[in-house]
């Protein structure tokens, strides 16, 4: 009896929350659980996608002449998905693109499946099935953070991927890049996942020449830079890939100056021109950085000692951006425009470092001059003292 009437709860919430009746979830539950939180729930039902007869609860429900679809094929479960999705009127409503279904035909895996490839990813490998939650949804599959491992799931698959020709060690790779790091450890969502680099439902590899153009999207001002550079023809005429000859594709590290000693020399020979010509940018740099953090150490450590350096420390901020303006510019490989950067920057550091320990100094001399005022007056004080007793003493034996 206990068992019937949770039954029939279960068959009642879901037709009070339903927007027409199911008893599907008198058998599926489980799923009903999963759906209710989905972005679909309330929107699609489960005979949308499944065919059946929702208003029965025997077998019957999934007979063939019920319209019962049965386990759909991977390729059908696409064009299901394409029914509505491929609808631009009904994907206004929800101010969704339309054009998933067509730029998924374009990709490698779109391409494949058609070919007869069942293997490939299709939508709910991606989305999943019935919890299907936006990509604005921290638990989505699809949730920036989480596009990285959503795709790892295949492609750090070695079996899988070896039978395509391709490597399986590129989530193991971006997870350790200076990107993968922002995003998955950082929590930062403007840093780029898979998806941003190789698109999302038309996802496919960048080509030689589109690596630059899709790097530029977040980093434009070394793309502009890069354009003036003599490296742009040369990479060009040699078909390299632009920005990631120098730093990588998936294991992109954090830019660093000694990238100077170990990439060029994949293209130039130790001690060349084109060598020593980075290696004075290379220096330039540094020691501009160098100058900048001794100026902020020493603020700092001004500030804990109660002086107030605020004037001198509000120059910084202007004396870093010529900085990272620098950084932008070396990719020119015009060595007199980053020296005028890298030199204002660090001419600030060093006058800022010079101000701060002359602030620290006159602290110095100011509680040195302070003791020796105690000192006078206790010494003075010790003497008054001291004449005082002997006066008494001598007043005693009158």
């Amino acid at each position: 009896m206990i068992v019937v009437a949770s039954v029939f709860l279960v068959w009642w919430l879901a037709e009070a929350s339903a927007a027409e009746p199911s008893s599907c979830v008198v058998c599926h539950s489980d799923v009903q659980v999963k759906y209710s939180a989905s972005a679909h729930a309330g929107e699609v039902t489960c005979v949308g996608c499944h065919g059946g007869d929702a208003a029965r609860f025997d077998l019957e429900a999934h007979s063939e002449g019920a319209g019962y679809k049965g386990a759909l094929s991977r390729v059908a479960i696409v064009e299901l998905c394409a029914s509505c999705h491929s609808d631009p009127a009904r994907m206004r409503a929800y101010n969704l693109r339309a054009d998933q279904y067509s730029q998924y035909l374009t990709s490698p895996h779109g391409q494949r499946l058609f070919k007869g490839d069942s293997r490939v990813a299709i939508c709910t490998d991606c989305h999943s099935t019935h919890e299907i939650l936006p990509a604005s949804e921290p638990r989505s599959t699809t949730y920036p953070s989480s596009v990285p491992k959503m795709c790892a799931h295949c492609h750090a698959d070695k079996r899988l991927m070896a039978t395509y020709g391709l490597p399986a060690d590129q989530y193991d790779q971006f997870r350790k890049s200076v990107h993968g790091r922002a995003l998955e450890e950082g929590g930062s969502l403007k840093s780029p996942s898979c998806a941003t680099c190789h698109g999302t439902h038309g996802a496919t590899p960048p080509q030689v020449e589109d690596v630059s153009r899709v790097c530029g999207q977040c980093h434009s001002r070394e793309r502009s830079y890069f354009n003036e550079s003599p490296h742009k023809a040369a990479m060009d005429a040699l078909e390299f890939s632009e920005c990631a000859a120098c730093h990588g594709d998936h294991a992109v590290e954090e830019p660093k100056r000694s990238l100077f000693n170990t990439a060029c020399l994949g293209c130039h020979e130790k001690g060349s021109r084109e060598m020593l010509a980075g290696r004075k940018i290379m220096t330039l740099l540094d020691r501009a950085e160098e100058a900048l953090r001794k100026a902020e150490a020493a603020a700092k450590e001004a500030t804990a000692s109660g002086i107030d350096v605020s004037v001198h420390r509000s120059r910084l901020p202007m004396a870093w951006a010529s900085l990272t303006e620098a950084l932008a510019v070396q990719h020119t490989l015009d060595a007199e425009r980053v020296e005028e950067l890298a030199r204002n920057a660090r001419s600030v550091g060093e006058e800022v470092q010079g101000a701060v320990h002359a602030a620290m100094g006159e602290k110095e001399l100011r509680i040195i001059g302070l003791l020796l005022v105690w000192f006078f007056l206790l010494c003075t004080a010790a003497v008054a003292y001291l004449y005082k007793r002997e006066v008494a003493r001598e007043r005693a034996f009158e």
